[in-house]
């Protein structure tokens, strides 16, 4: 928490990917003190803004346009050459941003109707909502704009602490050792895209605590059979909903597939299946319905989208040959951007910024080194990891047809959050084949996974080997992602320090 927290205030303010979206849906809330639906119109504290990444004139919170051009954000966006201005490492520099910060309510655009889908349509309420009410709760102690973005910040570093706790707790529940447990917390804390992504105002961190809380309290659930740990965990299913779809769906399944091994086995059955359906999808049902009402009656204005986002599909449907063209096609490209050279690969082990602040660990010819190194382990676990689950399958399919399938189902979903993983790895996969490009994929979209994906490299992918060898690679993976945290905890100070502040 402490190294995120030097993050907060090195990373130049906006300068990190979509920043700016996400403090402003943030500011808004905190301005309107309450949830703000599509169908109302702007309010005083909104204005224009000029076209930045998309075609399209943007209409924000008045804070924003500020900090978009206070920052000189336009410039040093996706221009690695770029440095900040001179003066933002000067005394007194933060003083003058908030004296110079215009009023609140300074806006020009107050009762005009929207006629541009927001941000409020794009993503759930959940991180959003939480966030303007942390910067209500800091506006009682002071009004500062400062202390409201970078405030905003470091909730970010309060929610790492929380998910490194259920991190811990997790793997504690899981069966592993204190000494393990505790040095997983300490790589997955120290790992540079935690740093990074804890850093900034960005969902993906609630959505992180809420993966592990939601994996940690239906492990508890199988091991009490307590139907008030139940609630919680179907009220923790609910807060993901509203703060990530997709996380939710893939965290859903593993657990419903849990739940219905305990109770076929009988560990639940002091409650009854209506109870349990009920507690488990009535809390997220509930919060759904306020992303609907926000949602009704939402017009879409001048935004022009690319068009054809599922244009590959459509191609591919006009015969079998186009089809097998376009699922080869999609695993090649998906294989080498998750695992080889791709976006998600290359963000995952280190880009920062708005992905053109790569890390450097001592020289670029050391991190090559250490680069083809990665690759190579990466797919080495990949390969172990798929040989594993076809020796799982087959024992699980060997145990049910002897009659024992209630104990092959039990097993089959004993770790919903390893099972989350391998069903969040094909949808990944499959939005890449879809979208492409514009599917946009970053390394910081495998944050709240980064336990189990850990897991697989450090236990689960040596497992396929006999011993003693399982053991041995298990071990120098183990060092291998202890050793890169320590070192790129350091050299990725030092990558944002020469991307953004040497001249």
């Amino acid at each position: 928490m402490g190294l995120a927290s030097y993050w907060v205030f090195l990373v130049p303010i906006l300068e990190a990917p979509d920043e700016q979206l996400h403090i402003d849906y943030a500011l808004n809330i905190y301005s309107a003190g309450r949830l703000i639906s599509a169908r109302e119109p702007y309010h005083a504290w909104n204005t224009p803004i000029p076209p930045m990444q998309l075609n399209v004139e943007m209409v924000v919170h008045v804070y924003t346009r500020y900090l978009i051009e206070a920052s000189d954000l336009k410039r040093i966006l996706f221009h690695p050459s770029e440095k900040i201005a001179a003066a933002y490492a000067a005394k007194g520099y933060y003083s003058d941003l908030d004296r110079n910060a215009p009023d609140e309510k300074s806006g020009d655009m107050d009762g005009e109707p929207r006629v541009i889908v927001s941000f409020t349509t794009v993503y759930p309420y959940g991180y959003y909502s939480l966030v303007g009410a942390w910067m209500g709760v800091l506006g009682h102690f002071s009004h500062r704009l400062t202390v409201l973005f970078f405030g905003a910040r470091m909730l970010s570093v309060i929610l790492l602490g929380v998910s490194l706790l259920l991190v811990h707790a997790t793997a504690r529940e899981l069966r592993f050792g204190r000494g393990r447990s505790i040095l997983l917390t300490a790589i997955i804390g120290f790992f540079p895209l935690t740093s990074f992504v804890a850093s900034y105002v960005q969902p993906d961190n609630l959505a992180f605590t809420m993966v592990m809380l939601c994996a940690y309290l239906a492990l508890l659930v199988k091991r009490r059979h307590n139907k008030n740990t139940l609630l919680f965990l179907g009220l923790s299913l609910g807060l993901l909903c509203v703060t990530k779809y997709h996380y939710y769906i893939c965290v859903l399944i593993p657990i419903l597939g849990m739940l219905l091994a305990c109770r076929l086995g009988g560990s639940l059955k002091g409650i009854r299946w209506k109870t349990l359906i009920t507690i488990t999808f009535l809390p997220t049902f509930l919060l759904m319905f306020v992303q609907i009402w926000i949602n009704y009656g939402s017009r879409m204005g001048p935004l022009n989208p690319p068009p054809g986002p599922f244009g590959p599909l459509r191609e591919a449907s006009t015969g079998i040959v186009t089809l097998t063209h376009f699922v080869w096609r999609g695993l090649v490209e998906g294989f080498d951007n998750f695992y080889m050279s791709g976006t998600t690969f290359t963000s995952f082990w280190g880009r920062f910024g708005w992905m053109d602040t790569p890390l450097v660990i001592v020289s670029a010819q050391v991190d090559d080194s250490i680069r083809s190194g990665i690759r190579i382990f990466t797919v080495v676990t990949l390969a172990l990891m798929l040989i594993r689950l076809g020796q799982v399958v087959a024992r699980l399919v060997v145990v049910a047809r002897r009659g024992h399938w209630r104990s092959a189902l039990h097993v089959a979903f004993a770790n919903p959050l390893l099972n989350a993983l391998l069903l969040f790895t094909p949808f990944m996969l499959a939005v890449a084949a879809l979208l492409g490009h514009a599917a946009a994929d970053q390394g910081r979209n495998w944050l709240p996974f980064i336990l189990p994906i850990f897991l697989v490299t450090m236990q689960y992918a040596p497992k396929a080997l006999p011993r003693p060898a399982n053991t041995v690679l298990s071990n120098i993976l183990t060092v291998g992602l202890t050793l890169y945290c320590v070192f790129g905890s350091y050299y990725s100070i030092q990558s944002i320090i020469a991307r953004f502040y040497e001249r």
